[in-house]
């Protein structure tokens, strides 16, 4: 990127060299390849992670699954007097599974059972359970985590801080952001005077008259701050260099 903006420096302090022009064009064309090379890879990079987030959700409604069976059954066995310590192995090892994909916190209870909250919300509750689900945002269209509520559900994507499922949906946002970003980035950055960058950049591999006008002599060699002093300033500013690139003729 340095290296772009020297090439710029350099086309700025010799605005008729055809060896500038060309050597910015290449560079711009070049930075617009690893722009565009990024953007794909982020792409892929989003995909993948909205694909995982899928798998983990689905293997978390399997782990709260056997939670609610093994509650039952440990209810059951515990209400009439037999002892369930090899259910009770099962679940804490389910539970611990359940803690490497998302938060969860277990709260025993009296008759056996485990209350468990997943990124803060009941997950499962006695032999009940409740149903986590991906759902797209209408408006990013990254994947969303929710979870059920009666006949409906509700995004919990925030609440979901830690484990693999929140380090693949920190991905799939952050990812998809720098993709869209990069993405926009070969159409060019907006001049202060309305012109973009590959724009400029584009034009400035012409040869064309703008490099005889004054005015645009004036801009190529930089500011005309204090140049002024002692003299009439002249009606008009002076042209900006990306303007003369633009409209040459009109700006002699």
């Amino acid at each position: 990127m340095s290296q772009f903006f020297d090439d710029w420096a350099a086309l700025e302090s010799d605005p008729s060299s055809v060896a500038s022009r060309q050597q910015l064009l290449a560079r711009g064309e070049n930075l617009v390849r690893r722009f565009n090379n990024a953007a794909t890879q982020l792409n892929s990079a989003q995909t993948n992670a909205d694909s995982r987030v899928q798998q983990r959700v689905a293997r978390v409604n399997v782990l709260a699954g056997e939670i609610a069976t093994l509650n039952a059954q440990i209810v059951r066995l515990e209400s009439s007097g037999g002892r369930a310590n090899d259910l009770r192995a099962n679940r804490t090892q389910i539970l611990e599974e359940l803690a490497e994909i998302g938060p969860v916190r277990s709260e025993d209870q009296a008759d056996g059972s485990a209350r468990v909250l997943f990124a803060n919300h009941v997950l499962v509750e006695d032999d009940d359970q409740r149903v986590l689900s991906v759902v797209a945002d209408p408006i990013t269209g990254f994947n969303q985590v929710h979870i059920s509520q009666g006949s409906t559900s509700f995004d919990i994507s925030s609440a979901v801080t830690g484990g693999s499922l929140g380090a693949d949906i920190n991905a799939v946002e952050s990812d998809g952001r720098t993709a869209a970003f990069l993405a926009a980035a070969p159409r060019g950055v907006p001049a202060a005077d309305g012109a973009t960058t590959s724009e400029v950049t584009r034009r400035a591999s012409r040869p064309g008259p703008w490099a005889r006008s004054r005015g645009c002599r004036r801009a190529a060699r930089g500011s005309s701050r204090g140049r002024w002093r002692g003299r009439r300033r002249p009606s008009r500013p002076p042209p900006s260099l990306s303007q003369c690139l633009r409209s040459p003729r009109r700006l002699r």
